[in-house]
């Protein structure tokens, strides 16, 4: 029996995958302030953040440029765009701007931003080339692309447990057929330096999950078992 697969990411639109975005963002936001240390962001700069969710770095990019800098925020998810609106206010970030637009193809101005920045956008979906132009594109020469991507073989769980294991296989299994690839980190630098890009710098980081941060993901889960696509992939299956 021939077996379809879905096609686009399982958890698009979710308001749960919100919640994960949001604590994912604030587990890693110690990790984004060494990032952007180690760039040395300055006042004045122009940056756009692709996919950027509900927060993402915008915080710490906002604080960095100034009020002489400008932040541009793009995603096309309503709800995540929201969120981001909402942060925005939230947090006074005057500098920053929300626009909903097809992150693979923007209408942004080329060759203007002195920092781009993707974080797990590589893994979502299969359109390397496709994100890469488009980052390379936004840049402006001598600028800068920060990129942040996931390594499986950091997912781990002390002590061992095989239910989390199973978990993992299960996770992978059914994003890795729609073009998910959650060890796109290791393939990143090679990427990278193939496009022509000098200095290219790759830092790996792990971090301790947070429990709040585990406690969603349940409910991500739950709500990626209950989307059509993954209803469809596991009937097959069995």
């Amino acid at each position: 029996m021939a077996i379809t697969y879905p096609d686009t990411y399982l958890l698009a639109n979710s308001s749960t995958e919100l919640d994960r975005l949001y604590l994912q963002a604030k587990v890693w936001e110690p990790e984004a302030e060494v990032m952007l240390d180690h760039i040395a962001v300055q006042p004045g700069w122009k940056c756009v953040d692709l996919g950027c969710g509900g927060m993402s770095i915008l915080q710490s990019l906002s604080r960095r440029v100034g009020i002489q800098g400008h932040i541009i925020g793009v995603d096309n998810d309503p709800r995540q765009l929201a969120a981001a609106c909402d942060y925005v206010r939230d947090n006074q970030l005057e500098n920053v701007d929300i626009l909903e637009q097809d992150i693979y193809h923007t209408r942004l101005p080329r060759e203007f931003f002195d920092l781009t920045h993707a974080r797990c956008l590589f893994a979502a979906a299969n359109h390397d080339e496709e994100l890469l132009r488009e980052m390379l594109s936004l840049t402006r020469s001598g600028g800068i692309l920060a990129i942040q991507e996931p390594d499986v073989t950091s997912w781990k769980c002390y002590p061992t447990d095989p239910a989390w294991e199973q978990l993992n296989r299960i996770v992978l299994d059914a994003f890795k057929p729609g073009g998910s690839d959650f060890n796109v980190g290791q393939r990143i630098f090679k990427m990278l330096r193939h496009a022509g890009l000098e200095d290219v710098n790759q830092n790996c980081r792990c971090c301790f999950t947070r429990p709040t941060f585990l406690q969603t993901t349940p409910h991500s889960i739950c709500n990626f078992t209950a989307s059509t696509h993954f209803r469809g992939w596991l009937n097959q299956c069995f």
